[in-house]
């Protein structure tokens, strides 16, 4: 009888509170999310360095890894043309995920070149100016592509978030992440530094899609150094195509001597085709190409020389 009645008083408390709980009214924070991705920037003198180093093992942990059909360039910043995949000419993205880091501004400095044409000429990105050795750091989660000299831009790097966006961070003095590192919004990827002696260092910084120019203002706030919200909607009106090679990767790839030497790896026992293109800066496809590989490349053999280069 005792356990029947305290199961009935047990019975009576729960259908008490369900009551209370129908007439309360819901706290519903519909800008919760907006408020976490306006969270302060890090404190831009006391960055922690990135001491556990995380890589990419296989390619689905790349971002937007078949969204980009299976694109992953680690030598090009724009490599092959790919058409934007607009629905109704309207592309929407929730640029922070609820499981993701919130936003991070890339850098403190104030800005002296904006996006957009100045003088006839167009200006794809916005340039910060900052004292020598400031840190640089990833505006969202994501995986770095690029880590290394690229033409004009200099000592680049370049990220794709999981949001399928790309940025761009150019003309950096030191490159502190490797091609294929996991990433967090806010983590170190960089220092600026001098490309003129007679000139203060400057971020170069981009956003792009699918291999285009995507203004930055219709994702970032400059005022306020946050996201203008987490849901971005763009038209092909916001877009800038550029060229698939710029001169100056063609001057790079190049010796004076107007040829360049092939490098060859060996391969060893483990290693994979993915594993050899990731090392060298390459793409498991045109490792294939260069060495006229079968199939996927998943035949290569321990011993056997793979040309990279």
């Amino acid at each position: 009888m005792k356990k029947i009645g305290c199961f009935i008083i047990l019975f009576l408390i729960a259908i008490l509170n369900f009551s209370i709980a129908q007439t309360m009214p819901v706290d519903i924070d519909e800008q919760s999310q907006n408020r976490a991705l306006a969270e302060p920037n890090p404190s831009y003198s006391t960055l922690p360095w990135n001491d556990e180093i995380e890589l990419i093992e296989e390619p689905y942990q790349i971002p937007a890894y078949y969204l980009y059909k299976q694109l992953w360039d680690t030598l090009h910043i724009r490599s092959e043309e790919l058409e934007v995949p607009f629905y109704h000419d309207t592309l929407r993205f929730i640029l922070v995920d609820g499981e993701n880091t919130p936003f991070s501004f890339p850098c403190a400095g104030k800005v002296i070149l904006d996006y957009g044409t100045h003088k006839k000429l167009f200006h794809p990105g916005i340039d910060f100016e900052l004292h020598e050795n400031a840190p640089i750091v990833s505006c969202f989660d994501g995986v770095v592509r690029i880590a290394r000299e690229y033409g004009e831009y200099g000592k680049v790097v370049v990220i794709r978030h999981y949001n399928g966006l790309e940025t761009v961070y150019a003309r950096l003095g030191h490159i502190d992440v490797f091609p294929g590192q996991i990433i967090k919004g806010g983590n170190l990827i960089g220092t600026v530094g001098r490309t003129h002696p007679d000139q203060n260092p400057i971020l170069h910084f981009e956003v792009r899609f699918f291999n285009r120019f995507l203004n930055p203002h219709r994702m970032i706030n400059l005022d306020t150094r946050t996201l203008q919200s987490n849901r971005m909607v763009v038209t092909p009106l916001d877009f800038l195509e550029v060229p698939i090679i710029y001169p100056e990767e063609t001057q790079q790839s190049t010796t004076t001597s107007g040829t360049k030497k092939p490098i060859y790896h060996t391969v060893k026992q483990g290693d994979t085709l993915y594993r050899i293109a990731r090392q060298y800066n390459t793409t498991p496809e045109k490792l294939i190409q260069l060495n006229n590989l079968k199939g996927d490349g998943s035949n290569i053999q321990s011993g056997q020389k793979i040309r990279v280069e």
